[in-house]
């Protein structure tokens, strides 16, 4: 998880700030208006889904000073937007309740919302699972006619609940145990149980969530027939003790957390049939490679596991053989700082014989590659431009989708010609930083744009780029638009900037605070003026 030179520019660049104190009675209310609207994050879009045909947008929103998200859908032919769904129709007005590991993942994806936290489209856009409150409800659309799944009396709360790649089925974890439910009877049965209180199965362990961006502990086989479920033994790992401080009354809560040095979590993998029999164990070298990193089992591909070693030096990409468990080496990297772990790759073709991967074995990269079946690689986008992500693939167009920058302090969605070396080119020349999510195939998509001045707009735009329309965003303004001032520090030239209090007196000095926080993906420096009036 190594950070080059263009990381910490662009960390540097992101949080190198001077904030003037305001008079007292300005400080408070502003204040107060942050919390209120969780830093005028509230009301904006997000979460987006859309279906292969393009026919809505789906996303989810509160109001400006309401944390509780409802699902909205945008139709991009007429430009209207309707609320489709709240927690409070699924719940009939009873209160939300929020399972331990439900909690534990909102903390860790720092969302601080009520209401709708997640929903999942079927493959073919017609049915939709929204997890909610512990329990579980199947939308039919476009009527979104809305049924919950029964819950067997006795049983823990849902947890990790998503459809099965037909949409017939739904995948859930209750008490540690992987559980398989059918749609139109509403049966549930048990593929995988844990043999003690210490094992579970089907979710990931902490370290795969807060370290490595990975939220998933179990993935469907494209035909539906079989899920490959991680099994995570807890035993000998150091238990922490955590209170609520909004209520204390309440006894801590231990989890297991691996310290520096200490245990881990024992983690493996089997390949279970979803119709319930023996599972087929997935073999590696886990005392090589301790951490599995990512799992992809793709509609063309093997499935295929990414594992490294605990000091992040060595990696390896393995292909899965299902009927048996055996692994094979696809590629393997090594850094004696550390390994970085790709975003959004491997993204295998629909040949099954080849994948892009994100590659980062010079300071040059990272970069987007084109490996073959043949073990050769060929390089995709040219030397200057970083690949952050690889969010999306238009294999019929010979197109992929990254976002990554030419300048440290932006981010960009670019197109990339798999067809030919370095054949890439940015969609918006707009300085400032972007996101994007595309519809299976690319039909259409979400581009999220914040300019180096001013809000951040949710476009929505066809394959060809064309402007549909846009989402809205209800969010308050600060109504504060911070004057900056860009320049580089450094041997290495990092881009920083400089927000100067409004009536900074030059010669004066001004006494800071200073904040950093070092890791591979967050670093941070800020800089606070500390007081209203200040001595020389």
């Amino acid at each position: 998880m190594k950070t080059p030179v263009w990381f910490r520019a662009f960390a540097l660049a992101s949080s190198l700030v001077l904030v003037p104190v305001v008079h007292a009675a300005t400080a408070t209310e502003f204040l107060e208006r942050y919390a209120l609207t969780r830093g005028f994050r509230s009301g904006q879009p997000t979460a987006f889904r859309i279906p292969r045909d393009g026919s809505e947008v789906l996303f989810l929103r509160s109001g400006a000073r309401d944390r509780t998200q409802s699902l909205w859908a945008y139709d991009p032919r007429s430009g209207q937007e309707r609320e489709v769904l709240t927690g409070a129709r699924l719940l009939g007005g009873a209160s939300e309740t929020l399972t331990p590991e439900e909690r534990a993942r909102r903390e860790r994806l720092r969302m601080t919302a009520r209401g709708l936290s997640s929903f999942e489209l079927s493959k073919d856009g017609r049915r939709m699972l929204v997890p909610y409150s512990g329990r579980l409800f199947i939308v039919d659309r476009p009527s979104y006619a809305v049924r919950e799944l029964p819950t067997p009396i006795g049983v823990a709360a849902a947890d990790a609940a998503h459809l099965s790649p037909d949409g017939s089925q739904v995948s859930l974890v209750r008490d540690g145990s992987m559980r398989i439910v059918d749609i139109a009877s509403g049966v549930e049965r048990v593929i995988a149980a844990p043999e003690s209180s210490e094992v579970s199965y089907g979710l990931p362990e902490f370290v795969a969530q807060e370290e490595m961006d990975r939220f998933d502990g179990y993935w469907w086989s494209p035909d539906g027939r079989f899920v490959a479920v991680q099994r995570t033994d807890h035993t000998g790992v150091e238990r922490l003790r955590i209170m609520d401080p909004s209520n204390p009354t309440q006894a801590p809560e231990a989890n297991p957390y691996p310290r520096p040095g200490k245990r881990n979590d024992d983690v493996s993998l089997a390949v279970f049939p979803a119709a319930g029999g023996v599972p087929v164990w997935v073999q590696w070298d886990h005392d090589a490679y301790p951490y599995l990193c990512s799992v992809t089992w793709p509609e063309s591909g093997p499935l295929t596991l990414y594992v490294m070693d605990r000091r992040q030096q060595q990696a390896t990409l393995l292909s899965v053989d299902p009927a048996t468990g055996r692994t094979a080496p696809l590629l393997g990297e090594r850094d004696a700082a550390w390994i970085n772990l790709p975003h959004g790759a491997p993204a295998w073709l629909p040949d099954g014989r080849s994948f892009l991967w994100l590659a980062e074995r010079d300071d040059s990269g990272p970069w987007l590659e084109l490996q073959s079946a043949d073990a050769t690689s060929r390089r995709l986008t040219p030397p200057g431009v970083r690949v952050r992500d690889l969010v999306s693939v238009d294999a019929a167009r010979g197109t992929a989708w990254v976002l990554a920058g030419d300048e440290p302090t932006e981010v960009h969605l670019w197109a990339v010609d798999l067809r030919k070396p370095w054949g890439a080119r940015r969609v918006d020349p707009t300085p400032g930083q972007e996101s994007a999510v595309f519809a299976p195939g690319g039909a259409l998509r979400v581009r999220a744009v914040t300019p180096a001045q001013g809000p951040t707009e949710w476009r929505v735009e066809n394959a060809a780029g064309k402007s549909l329309g846009a989402l809205r965003s209800v969010a308050e303004a600060p109504g504060v638009e911070p004057v900056v001032e860009w320049t580089t520090v450094g041997t290495d030239s990092l881009r920083a900037f400089i927000v100067r209090p409004r009536d900074v007196q030059p010669g004066r000095r001004y006494p800071v605070i200073d904040w950093a926080y070092g890791g591979p993906h967050s670093q941070r420096v800020e800089y606070r003026i500390a007081a209203a009036d200040i001595n020389p």
